[in-house]
């Protein structure tokens, strides 16, 4: 068993309940990722995590507050990793994000609804499920219930032939992860992913492995926005710097439902 599959069949002993007392009102990720694609620039994610299954420590910002308030003007968004056991995360992490203003995307191993209750009720705006692991079935589900209470869905994809199956999907955000989570290695096709951005008509970001020194040629592709994770949390001029690399988006010519 993988530690990803490990994760996923942790979910039956874990603590989703939560009360029905939500802090603010919906903050759209997809709306925010096309509004800063009309202003011709692609839009940042930034991710908060302590810990992570590939072996990532974070020792710059142990308080999430401390990180928010650092981050707060270099980015449009933000991720959050709430899995307890390979990440150390906690639901109440939300806290520390909420006054900002900007959508918050709740990154954990969903594979039931009770866990997109959860989101809504925790504050969150978003949440991932990665389609590798799931049916087909199960994706449009769950990202059906999920847009039926308000909130924003990322379907991620590592396997290209996933591709190929959650493309057509209607208003969701699609991801392309350059790290395989049944290895934990960093396996990057985005150069190939880059051609099929075209075929669908979602909003397209691009996660994990973004750093200060693949980030200009990564830059050059036609991906919507990236998500930053270990980077931002390892380099605090990185951080400062990404909002000031001329994140400047092609032509805009394509078209989004």
């Amino acid at each position: 068993m993988t530690i990803v599959e490990d994760i996923y069949s942790n979910n039956s002993t874990r603590d989703f309940t939560h009360g029905n007392q939500r802090k603010r009102p919906v903050i759209s990720m997809r709306n925010e990722i096309m509004r800063s694609m009309d202003e011709g620039k692609k839009a940042i994610i930034f991710e908060f995590k302590r810990s992570s299954a590939s072996g990532f420590k974070n020792i710059n910002y142990n308080d999430p507050s401390e990180f928010a308030n650092a981050s707060k003007d270099h980015c449009n968004a933000y991720s959050i990793l709430t899995e307890p056991k390979y990440f150390s995360g906690k639901f109440s992490d939300s806290d520390s994000f909420i006054g900002l203003d900007k959508p918050i995307l709740m990154k954990d191993f969903i594979d039931r609804k009770v866990m997109i209750d959860k989101a809504y009720f925790e504050n969150f705006d978003c949440i991932l499920l990665i389609s590798d692991f799931l049916s087909i079935d199960q994706v449009s589900e769950l990202s059906t219930y999920a847009k039926s209470i308000g909130l924003d869905v990322l379907v991620e994809f590592h396997d290209k032939n996933r591709f190929d199956q959650i493309k057509s999907l209607e208003g969701i955000i699609l991801g392309y992860n350059r790290r395989n989570l049944r290895t934990l290695k960093m396996e990057g096709e985005e150069e190939m992913i880059n051609n099929l951005i075209d075929e669908t008509e979602n909003p397209f970001i691009l996660e994990s492995g973004i750093n200060g020194e693949n980030f200009e040629k990564i830059n050059e592709l036609n991906f919507d926005g990236y998500l930053i994770g270990e980077a931002v949390l390892k380099d605090k001029k990185f951080l400062r710097e990404i909002k000031n690399l001329g994140v400047i988006r092609y032509d805009g010519s394509r078209s989004y439902n």
